[in-house]
Formats: C-alpha cells, sequence, structure tokens
C-alpha cells in the first residue's frame, strides 16, 4: 500500500496591500538572492518563489518595489518589509491508547514538536472538542459522559489535521 503525501510547492503568496499596477516587487527568502521583478495581481498579491520554501520550518520573506520603468525607485533593502512565514506541508501522525486507566494520545509531526501539538477530542459520534494541550483522558471521566468510543486528532503548528485515532 502506498500514500501520497503532500509537497511543498516552493512558493508564498503576499499581499502587498495595494493593487498599483505600476509597481513591481522584488523578494528573498531566508536572506537568499533577490528575486524579480514580480509584477502583482489584480488584488495586489505576489507570488515570491523560492527552492528554500520546500522547507519545512520558520522563513522569513523579505519585499522591495519599485515603480515600473524606474529602476532608481527601488526601495532602500533598509527600507524592504519583511514577513515570517511557517512552512509544513504534512499532518501530524497519531494514535490511541488505553494505559491503566488513562486514554493517552501520541502525535508526531516533522514540522512541530510533540509537546506543542494541539489535541482535539471526540465522544461517541459527537462533535470535536475546541483545540487544547490535553493529550491524556481519564476513562473516569469519558464513561461518565456515557461515551462508547473515544477519538482523537491532532493540529500542528501551520494548522494541519491528522486522522483521526480512535478507541
Amino acid at each position: 500500500s502506498s500514500s501520497l503525501s503532500p509537497r511543498p510547492s516552493s512558493s508564498v503568496r503576499i499581499d502587498t496591500g495595494d493593487a498599483l499596477m505600476d509597481r513591481e516587487y522584488f523578494a528573498r527568502a531566508d536572506f537568499g538572492l533577490w528575486r524579480g521583478p514580480i509584477r502583482p495581481s489584480t488584488d495586489g498579491q505576489i507570488v515570491v518563489r523560492d527552492p528554500k520554501l520546500k522547507l519545512v520550518g520558520e522563513h522569513t520573506i523579505t519585499v522591495r518595489a519599485r515603480t515600473i520603468g524606474d529602476p532608481n525607485s527601488l526601495e532602500p533593502e533598509d527600507g524592504a518589509q519583511s514577513v515570517t512565514v511557517w512552512v509544513d506541508a504534512e499532518a501530524p501522525k497519531v494514535s490511541l491508547e488505553l494505559v491503566g486507566h488513562d486514554v493517552v494520545a501520541h502525535g508526531h509531526d516533522v514540522g512541530t514538536s510533540d509537546e506543542q501539538l494541539a489535541w482535539q477530542w471526540q465522544l461517541d459520534d459527537g462533535s470535536w472538542s475546541d483545540s487544547s494541550s490535553t493529550s491524556v483522558r481519564s476513562v473516569a471521566e469519558l464513561t461518565a459522559h456515557g461515551a462508547r468510543r473515544v477519538a482523537v486528532r491532532a493540529l500542528d503548528r501551520a494548522g494541519n489535521v491528522s486522522k483521526a485515532a480512535g478507541l
């Protein structure tokens, strides 16, 4: 059995805050080489492409603007705007086990430490709980609610949601 995992695209969309058609942009990822000129879409967004953006983790995108046709209008580097993005295309992997009188969720993710995963719980076929750091629930607490089945899923820092694991 094989499964496909999502692949980072090496691109990030950035809202420039203006839709001026007379401006173009230059951008770089993680203090690398400047790329451009990049023309914004009609809604003021630019797409920054860089192979570094395939790597899981935090990246800094720096953007400078200039008036089209006027190379001398390029903003100086110290006036450039920066944004930090978190790249992680894969959802966490989770499992659930009964340990003594507790139901214990275990999770692992490539881009988020296990301790930073957020957990959502579901009793029977009810709605999912709000996210919390709670990865252990007591059997007594669950059965007090009349639950016959419990499921858990994890969310990572990028907002990816795992498949549910249940007992």
